[in-house]
């Protein structure tokens, strides 16, 4: 995203944003110094109505965890996937890709070092994608 300058297009009334998006601001006002640029990142849940923890045969479990998350995917999509956990500013945790090459894959996901609050974990697979909200205890 670029810096925002007083060239940049103002807005007074709320922006909607329907993709993942970073959004940098700044405030001017005639005889003052501009505000330093704010950042701020936004992650679209999905919102087709499927469970969050089934999406395109993407299963993560439990969605409230301690230490570890559990993933499953069986799909006939095959090749590389990409693993994200983000948190709610939109900060990456953590990333992993996987080989899939079956019907079915698992993995289990280390999240001990992760503090306690919510995350989201995105799965990419070409261009599917599925998200899930979890939240570490």
């Amino acid at each position: 995203a670029a810096i925002p300058d007083q060239s940049s297009t103002g807005y007074t009334e709320k922006i909607i944003i329907s993709t993942n998006s970073v959004l940098n601001a700044i405030a001017y006002k005639d005889g003052y110094v501009p505000s330093s640029v704010v950042s701020g990142s936004y992650i679209i849940r999905n919102t087709t109505g499927i469970p969050p923890n089934s999406q395109n045969g993407v299963r993560v479990y439990p969605t409230l965890v301690s230490d570890a998350v559990s993933l499953q995917i069986s799909n006939d999509i095959s090749g590389d996937c990409n693993v994200r956990i983000y948190d709610f500013s939109g900060k990456l945790h953590q990333s992993l890709s996987l080989r899939k090459t079956t019907f079915t894959t698992s993995e289990n996901i280390d999240l001990s070092d992760l503090k306690p609050g919510s995350y989201v974990l995105i799965v990419q697979q070409g261009e599917s994608r599925s998200t899930t909200k979890i939240v570490k205890q």
